[in-house]
């Protein structure tokens, strides 16, 4: 799996943040990470690619992990569906009644949010509550290989999971 790594990321509101900016997750988030691809493959699809971005301090997003997630060979063909999952980070100080430890991370949502024929994001911005996606979208008569139209989504993030509000 090809995971984008950089050494310090400096997140500020409203800041887009590409494929060149996901930070590498540790290997508790990257265990979740591959778990969460195991259980979301048609039985053909293979997880291609994780990007992963921390959430803005001082945000909604604050301590949490947005993940897009690239599958391929779904359908056992040349097929992919893109994902986005949030997880946050639980606080290492957090113990139970019986003594035990919360997970380090928990999924909080998840959503499909592309296929390679419908459209496909390759930028993530990451604003209060909100992620907006920007990539590519494919016209009537497009090539696999050319989408020719732009595409956009924004997902609002809360307590409830993941929403697209605008298409």
């Amino acid at each position: 799996m090809r995971v984008a790594r950089i050494a310090t990321l400096i997140v500020v509101l409203g800041v887009t943040v590409n494929a060149s900016d996901a930070v590498e997750p540790d290997r508790f988030l990257f265990s979740e990470i591959e778990g969460l691809a195991a259980r979301l493959t048609d039985g053909f699809a293979t997880l291609d690619r994780a990007d992963t971005y921390a959430g803005p301090k001082r945000t909604v997003l604050e301590g949490h992990f947005i993940v897009m997630l690239a599958m391929t060979s779904w359908g056992g063909g040349n097929g992919s569906v893109q994902f986005m999952a949030v997880f946050r980070h639980n606080d290492a100080s957090v113990r139970f009644p019986d003594g035990q430890r919360a997970r380090r991370y928990q999924l909080l949502g998840l959503v499909q949010v592309g296929t390679d024929s419908d459209r496909w994001f390759k930028s993530v911005e990451l604003r209060q509550d909100r992620v907006i996606l920007t990539g590519a979208s494919w016209a009537k008569g497009d090539a696999h290989c050319c989408p020719s139209l732009d595409a956009r989504a924004v997902y609002r993030f809360s307590e409830r999971g993941i929403n697209e509000v605008t298409r």
